[in-house]
């Protein structure tokens, strides 16, 4: 079986109240336990792979965007096409 990639839609009223709830469990626990947040640490070179899907009779691709020293210019840098 594929993977299911149809959206689940909530009413704006359900949705900002689901929101609001993890929202306040996301606080209390960055309060609570402020170790468990954290991000993978990255250095350069920086290097951004874009995977895209098939579509219609567009095949399956990937772009590059890559930087030797900053982050932000790796993604102010233009895509080129990207073969691994």
């Amino acid at each position: 079986a594929g993977a299911k990639l149809s959206a689940i839609h909530l009413s704006p009223q359900k949705a900002r109240e689901l929101i609001g709830q993890k929202a306040t469990l996301a606080a209390q626990k960055l309060l609570e336990q402020p170790q468990s947040f954290s991000y993978r640490a990255i250095s350069a070179p920086y290097r951004v792979v874009t995977n895209y899907r098939a579509l219609d009779t567009k095949p399956a691709h990937a772009l590059l965007q890559e930087h030797p020293t900053s982050f932000i210019g790796v993604m102010n840098q233009p895509h080129k096409k990207f073969e691994d």
